[in-house]
């Protein structure tokens, strides 16, 4: 497997948010094999205020995700279900009596 990074355009301070639901579907469709990782990329970043120190998340890219996938694998997939379904529609027809390469409407 190739896997990539690709970088994904969001609503700007709902990455979170947005990464949290990403991964629930992802991991819903079973595709986790091919998207492993949706990060939010960020530095902690350290500073006083009010002679308190506090440490921050500071975010390097704001309204972007970045996503690691291989998505040559992903296509082969598609393509695998395409050739099932286009098998399945020849069964079909087949079963109904049209003559070999006539599709059904």
């Amino acid at each position: 497997m190739a896997f990539k990074w690709y970088f994904i355009r969001c609503q700007s301070g709902r990455e979170k948010r947005i990464r949290d639901n990403a991964l629930t579907r992802l991991g819903i469709a079973g595709v986790t094999d091919i998207v492993p990782q949706v990060m939010v990329p960020f530095e902690l970043v350290t500073d006083m205020k009010g002679g308190k120190k506090r440490t921050l998340e500071k975010k390097l890219y704001p309204g972007y995700l970045m996503v690691q996938a291989d998505l040559e694998e992903a296509k082969q997939r598609l393509e695998a279900k395409k050739e099932r379904a286009r098998r399945d529609a020849a069964t079909a027809a087949s079963s109904v009596g049209l003559p070999p390469g006539m599709a059904l409407p």
